[in-house]
Protein backbone atom coordinates (compact mmCIF):
# COMPACT_ATOMS: atom_id res chain seq x y z
CA UNK A 1 0.00 0.00 0.00
CA UNK A 2 1.58 3.59 -0.99
CA UNK A 3 2.25 5.79 2.32
CA UNK A 4 -0.46 8.58 0.45
CA UNK A 5 -3.55 5.51 0.14
CA UNK A 6 -2.61 4.76 4.23
CA UNK A 7 -1.63 8.52 4.59
CA UNK A 8 -5.86 8.74 3.41
CA UNK A 9 -7.15 5.88 4.97
CA UNK A 10 -5.84 7.14 8.43
CA UNK A 11 -7.37 10.55 8.25
CA UNK A 12 -11.11 9.59 7.02
CA UNK A 13 -10.65 6.83 10.10
CA UNK A 14 -10.03 9.86 12.34
CA UNK A 15 -12.86 11.75 10.91
CA UNK A 16 -15.32 9.39 11.17
CA UNK A 17 -14.58 7.56 14.27
CA UNK A 18 -14.51 11.41 15.74
CA UNK A 19 -16.12 11.79 19.38
CA UNK A 20 -16.23 15.66 19.50
CA UNK A 21 -19.89 15.83 20.18
CA UNK A 22 -20.56 12.69 21.95
CA UNK A 23 -17.88 13.65 24.51
CA UNK A 24 -17.54 17.63 25.32
CA UNK A 25 -16.77 19.99 22.51
CA UNK A 26 -14.81 22.95 22.68
CA UNK A 27 -17.33 24.60 24.23
CA UNK A 28 -18.65 22.21 26.48
CA UNK A 29 -22.05 22.41 25.03
CA UNK A 30 -24.35 18.85 23.69
CA UNK A 31 -27.02 17.91 21.71
CA UNK A 32 -26.30 21.23 19.35
CA UNK A 33 -24.56 21.27 15.72
CA UNK A 34 -21.17 21.41 16.02
CA UNK A 35 -18.90 23.23 13.44
CA UNK A 36 -15.47 21.01 12.55
CA UNK A 37 -12.36 22.55 12.18
CA UNK A 38 -9.86 21.46 10.51
CA UNK A 39 -5.74 22.15 10.93
CA UNK A 40 -4.02 21.65 7.33
CA UNK A 41 -1.01 22.79 8.89
CA UNK A 42 0.88 23.29 12.60
CA UNK A 43 -0.95 26.25 14.84
CA UNK A 44 1.10 28.80 16.45
CA UNK A 45 -0.07 29.75 19.62
CA UNK A 46 -0.38 33.32 19.22
CA UNK A 47 -2.75 32.49 16.11
CA UNK A 48 -4.47 29.74 18.42
CA UNK A 49 -5.34 32.57 21.04
CA UNK A 50 -6.71 34.98 18.70
CA UNK A 51 -8.94 32.22 17.03
CA UNK A 52 -9.98 31.06 20.24
CA UNK A 53 -11.03 34.62 21.28
CA UNK A 54 -12.86 35.19 17.99
CA UNK A 55 -14.52 31.89 16.98
CA UNK A 56 -15.51 30.52 20.27
CA UNK A 57 -17.27 33.86 20.58
CA UNK A 58 -19.58 33.59 17.66
CA UNK A 59 -19.55 29.71 17.77
CA UNK A 60 -21.41 27.82 20.28
CA UNK A 61 -20.24 24.60 19.42
CA UNK A 62 -16.49 23.83 17.18
CA UNK A 63 -14.04 21.09 17.65
CA UNK A 64 -10.94 20.21 15.78
CA UNK A 65 -11.32 17.10 13.92
CA UNK A 66 -8.47 14.34 14.61
CA UNK A 67 -7.81 15.56 18.09
CA UNK A 68 -9.09 14.83 21.12
CA UNK A 69 -12.02 16.40 22.25
CA UNK A 70 -11.52 19.77 23.84
CA UNK A 71 -13.32 21.22 26.60
CA UNK A 72 -13.14 25.27 26.83
CA UNK A 73 -13.18 24.85 30.23
CA UNK A 74 -9.50 23.84 30.23
CA UNK A 75 -6.67 26.40 29.72
CA UNK A 76 -6.08 27.47 26.80
CA UNK A 77 -2.63 26.39 26.94
CA UNK A 78 -3.73 22.85 27.66
CA UNK A 79 -6.03 23.13 25.02
CA UNK A 80 -3.75 24.27 22.27
CA UNK A 81 -1.07 21.21 23.63
CA UNK A 82 -4.01 18.75 22.88
CA UNK A 83 -4.36 19.17 18.78
CA UNK A 84 -3.35 17.15 16.67
CA UNK A 85 -4.38 17.10 13.28
CA UNK A 86 -4.21 14.06 10.78
CA UNK A 87 -5.20 16.68 7.98
CA UNK A 88 -1.08 18.20 7.42
CA UNK A 89 -0.26 19.57 3.99
CA UNK A 90 -3.95 18.17 2.59
CA UNK A 91 -5.49 20.16 -0.06
CA UNK A 92 -8.80 21.89 1.01
CA UNK A 93 -10.64 20.00 -1.48
CA UNK A 94 -9.71 16.74 -0.15
CA UNK A 95 -10.53 17.94 3.31
CA UNK A 96 -13.62 18.95 2.22
CA UNK A 97 -14.58 15.71 0.74
CA UNK A 98 -13.64 13.88 3.90
CA UNK A 99 -16.17 16.42 5.78
CA UNK A 100 -19.49 15.98 3.16
CA UNK A 101 -18.37 12.22 3.59
CA UNK A 102 -17.23 10.79 6.95
CA UNK A 103 -18.81 13.76 9.13
CA UNK A 104 -21.33 16.24 8.14
CA UNK A 105 -25.00 15.91 8.56
CA UNK A 106 -26.27 13.04 5.93
CA UNK A 107 -28.93 14.98 3.44
CA UNK A 108 -32.05 12.91 4.21
CA UNK A 109 -31.84 13.44 8.10
CA UNK A 110 -31.44 15.92 9.97
CA UNK A 111 -30.78 14.49 13.52
CA UNK A 112 -28.46 11.79 12.82
CA UNK A 113 -25.02 14.02 13.19
CA UNK A 114 -24.60 16.54 15.50
CA UNK A 115 -22.08 17.92 13.06
CA UNK A 116 -22.76 21.14 10.36
CA UNK A 117 -24.19 19.71 7.07
CA UNK A 118 -23.07 23.16 5.02
CA UNK A 119 -20.37 25.19 6.56
CA UNK A 120 -16.50 24.32 7.91
CA UNK A 121 -13.75 25.91 9.13
CA UNK A 122 -9.99 25.39 7.62
CA UNK A 123 -6.78 26.39 8.75
CA UNK A 124 -3.50 26.49 6.58
CA UNK A 125 -0.19 27.79 6.64
CA UNK A 126 -1.73 31.43 4.13
CA UNK A 127 -3.76 32.22 7.28
CA UNK A 128 -1.35 31.99 9.81
CA UNK A 129 0.95 33.98 8.06
CA UNK A 130 -1.55 36.83 7.04
CA UNK A 131 -1.97 39.53 9.21
CA UNK A 132 -4.42 39.93 10.34
CA UNK A 133 -4.95 36.51 10.70
CA UNK A 134 -7.76 34.49 8.60
CA UNK A 135 -9.37 31.28 8.60
CA UNK A 136 -11.07 29.60 5.60
CA UNK A 137 -14.63 29.54 5.21
CA UNK A 138 -15.54 26.52 3.11
CA UNK A 139 -19.64 26.10 2.46
CA UNK A 140 -21.13 24.43 -0.47
CA UNK A 141 -24.74 26.27 0.83
CA UNK A 142 -27.16 27.67 -2.40
CA UNK A 143 -25.66 30.77 -3.68
CA UNK A 144 -26.56 33.73 -6.55
CA UNK A 145 -25.69 32.21 -10.06
CA UNK A 146 -25.22 28.96 -9.57
CA UNK A 147 -28.13 26.25 -10.79
CA UNK A 148 -30.33 24.28 -8.53
CA UNK A 149 -28.34 21.05 -7.34
CA UNK A 150 -24.87 22.26 -7.94
CA UNK A 151 -23.40 21.93 -4.77
CA UNK A 152 -20.42 24.36 -5.14
CA UNK A 153 -17.83 24.46 -2.57
CA UNK A 154 -16.93 28.17 -1.61
CA UNK A 155 -13.68 28.52 -0.04
CA UNK A 156 -13.31 32.19 1.55
CA UNK A 157 -10.07 33.18 3.31
CA UNK A 158 -11.66 35.69 5.99
CA UNK A 159 -9.84 37.43 8.94
CA UNK A 160 -10.67 35.70 11.63
CA UNK A 161 -12.92 38.57 12.95
CA UNK A 162 -15.09 38.48 9.78
CA UNK A 163 -15.51 35.13 10.04
CA UNK A 164 -17.11 34.95 13.54
CA UNK A 165 -20.13 36.77 13.60
CA UNK A 166 -20.87 34.43 9.49
CA UNK A 167 -20.59 30.95 10.20
CA UNK A 168 -23.97 30.06 11.73
CA UNK A 169 -25.72 32.26 9.21
CA UNK A 170 -23.97 30.27 6.45
CA UNK A 171 -25.05 26.72 8.72
CA UNK A 172 -28.43 28.55 9.01
CA UNK A 173 -29.03 29.47 5.36
CA UNK A 174 -29.45 32.72 6.31
CA UNK A 175 -26.79 34.16 4.61
CA UNK A 176 -24.91 32.82 0.93
CA UNK A 177 -21.22 33.05 0.56
CA UNK A 178 -21.28 36.18 -2.05
CA UNK A 179 -23.16 37.90 0.94
CA UNK A 180 -20.54 36.76 3.52
CA UNK A 181 -17.56 38.28 1.91
CA UNK A 182 -19.39 41.45 0.83
CA UNK A 183 -19.73 43.11 4.13
CA UNK A 184 -22.22 45.95 3.07
CA UNK A 185 -24.56 43.67 1.75
CA UNK A 186 -28.48 43.19 2.87
CA UNK A 187 -28.88 38.71 2.97
CA UNK A 188 -31.87 37.36 1.54
CA UNK A 189 -33.97 35.57 4.23
CA UNK A 190 -36.70 33.40 4.29
CA UNK A 191 -39.22 33.42 6.90
CA UNK A 192 -40.19 30.25 8.64
CA UNK A 193 -36.47 29.98 7.95
CA UNK A 194 -35.21 27.30 5.19
CA UNK A 195 -34.21 24.80 7.72
CA UNK A 196 -37.22 24.13 9.08
CA UNK A 197 -40.24 22.01 7.65
CA UNK A 198 -43.03 24.19 6.04
CA UNK A 199 -46.23 23.84 7.56
CA UNK A 200 -45.03 20.14 9.82
CA UNK A 201 -45.50 21.16 13.58
CA UNK A 202 -45.26 19.46 17.00
CA UNK A 203 -46.44 21.05 20.30
CA UNK A 204 -46.63 24.45 17.96
CA UNK A 205 -42.92 24.25 16.85
CA UNK A 206 -41.44 23.45 13.56
CA UNK A 207 -39.90 20.49 12.91
CA UNK A 208 -36.34 20.53 11.88
CA UNK A 209 -35.87 20.48 7.73
CA UNK A 210 -33.78 17.46 6.30
CA UNK A 211 -30.50 19.05 5.14
CA UNK A 212 -31.75 18.19 1.14
CA UNK A 213 -34.80 19.76 2.14
CA UNK A 214 -33.08 23.07 3.18
CA UNK A 215 -30.85 23.08 -0.19
CA UNK A 216 -33.96 23.26 -2.15
CA UNK A 217 -36.05 25.84 0.14
CA UNK A 218 -33.19 27.95 -0.39
CA UNK A 219 -32.57 27.43 -3.94
CA UNK A 220 -36.38 28.22 -4.47
CA UNK A 221 -35.98 31.43 -2.22
CA UNK A 222 -33.22 32.64 -4.58
CA UNK A 223 -34.77 32.13 -7.77
CA UNK A 224 -38.17 33.32 -6.59
CA UNK A 225 -36.35 36.81 -5.37
CA UNK A 226 -34.16 36.61 -8.71
CA UNK A 227 -37.64 36.68 -10.95
CA UNK A 228 -39.54 39.08 -8.62
CA UNK A 229 -36.87 41.34 -6.76
CA UNK A 230 -37.92 42.65 -3.73
CA UNK A 231 -37.46 46.79 -2.70
CA UNK A 232 -35.16 47.10 -0.25
CA UNK A 233 -36.85 45.77 3.30
CA UNK A 234 -40.05 45.12 1.82
CA UNK A 235 -41.46 41.65 2.06
CA UNK A 236 -42.76 39.68 -0.49
CA UNK A 237 -45.46 36.36 0.23
CA UNK A 238 -44.78 33.35 -1.29
CA UNK A 239 -47.97 31.82 -1.13
CA UNK A 240 -46.68 28.32 -2.83
CA UNK A 241 -44.60 28.16 0.31
CA UNK A 242 -46.42 30.04 2.57
CA UNK A 243 -43.07 31.87 3.04
CA UNK A 244 -41.68 35.25 3.13
CA UNK A 245 -38.97 36.65 1.19
CA UNK A 246 -37.44 39.58 1.89
CA UNK A 247 -33.72 41.89 2.73
CA UNK A 248 -32.31 42.19 5.55
CA UNK A 249 -29.67 44.25 7.40
CA UNK A 250 -26.51 41.94 7.82
CA UNK A 251 -26.61 42.69 11.72
CA UNK A 252 -30.26 41.27 11.56
CA UNK A 253 -29.41 38.04 9.63
CA UNK A 254 -26.61 37.35 12.49
CA UNK A 255 -28.47 37.75 15.21
CA UNK A 256 -31.75 35.97 13.85
CA UNK A 257 -29.77 33.07 12.56
CA UNK A 258 -28.00 32.69 16.06
CA UNK A 259 -31.81 32.34 17.23
CA UNK A 260 -33.01 29.69 15.03
CA UNK A 261 -29.57 27.98 15.79
CA UNK A 262 -30.59 28.21 19.59
CA UNK A 263 -34.22 26.76 18.56
CA UNK A 264 -32.91 23.73 16.38
CA UNK A 265 -30.98 22.68 19.30
CA UNK A 266 -34.01 22.21 21.12
CA UNK A 267 -35.55 20.25 18.78
CA UNK A 268 -32.71 18.28 18.24
CA UNK A 269 -32.57 17.51 22.49
CA UNK A 270 -36.25 16.89 22.22
CA UNK A 271 -35.81 14.35 19.28
CA UNK A 272 -33.09 12.47 20.97
CA UNK A 273 -35.17 12.38 24.54
CA UNK A 274 -38.74 11.14 22.29
CA UNK A 275 -36.37 8.51 20.05
CA UNK A 276 -35.32 7.07 23.71
CA UNK A 277 -38.64 7.01 25.30
CA UNK A 278 -39.73 5.10 22.26
CA UNK A 279 -37.14 2.52 22.31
Amino acid sequence: MSSDVADEEQMVDKASNHEGHDGQSSSGAKDDCTLPVFCLTGLTEDYFQDFWRCICSQVPTLTFIGSDALDRGTSIEDTFAGIDSPFLDTSVEKVYEIFKTNISAPDDNAMDRPFTHFTCVMIDQECIDSAPYQCIVCSDAPDFGEAAGANMLKSMRLPLEVAAPVLVPLEQLFMTASEAIDSDSDCLYSMPPCTVKRGHYRDGRHLLATPAESRRQKERAIKLFIERPIPEFQKALDPARGAVLGRCPRKDAIKHSHRIRQLEGLARREGASTGEKSK
